[in-house]
C-alpha cells in the first residue's frame, strides 16, 4: 500500500455507482470511510474486506437496495455503520453476525417491509 498509515478517508458527495470485492483492501489503519452522499447502487461481497482497524462507515444517502450477508463480514472493530436514507428493501440473513463491536446502526428512511430473525445472528 501506499498509503499505509491513512486513517480517515472522504468520499462522500462524488458519483460512485458501486463498490468492488476489496476496493479499500489496501488501507490497513484505515478508521473512518466516507461514502454518503454518492450514487452506490451495489456493494460486492466482501467490499470492505480487509479493513481490521475501520470503526465507522458511512454509507446514507446512496441507492443500495440489497445488502449481502458477506458484506460487512471482515470488520471486527467497526462501532458505527450508517446504512440510513438508502432504497433497501432485503437484508439477508446474518447480514450483521460477525460484527462484535457495532454499537450504533442506522437503517431508517428505507423501504425495508421485514427482517429475517437470523439478521443480527
Amino acid at each position: 500500500s501506499n498509503l499505509p498509515k491513512l486513517k480517515t478517508l472522504h468520499l462522500n458527495l462524488n458519483k460512485l455507482t458501486h463498490i468492488q470485492s476489496a476496493t479499500f483492501a489496501n488501507l490497513p489503519e484505515l478508521q473512518w470511510l466516507y461514502l454518503h452522499c454518492n450514487n452506490i447502487r451495489k456493494l460486492q461481497s466482501e467490499a470492505f474486506l480487509n479493513l481490521p482497524q475501520l470503526h465507522t462507515l458511512n454509507l446514507q444517502y446512496n441507492k443500495i437496495s440489497i445488502v449481502q450477508a458477506a458484506t460487512f463480514s471482515d470488520l471486527p472493530k467497526l462501532k458505527n455503520l450508517r446504512l440510513d436514507k438508502n432504497q433497501i428493501s432485503n437484508i439477508q440473513s446474518g447480514t450483521f453476525s460477525n460484527l462484535p463491536n457495532l454499537q450504533h446502526l442506522q437503517l431508517q428512511s428505507n423501504k425495508i417491509s421485514s427482517l429475517p430473525l437470523s439478521v443480527y445472528d
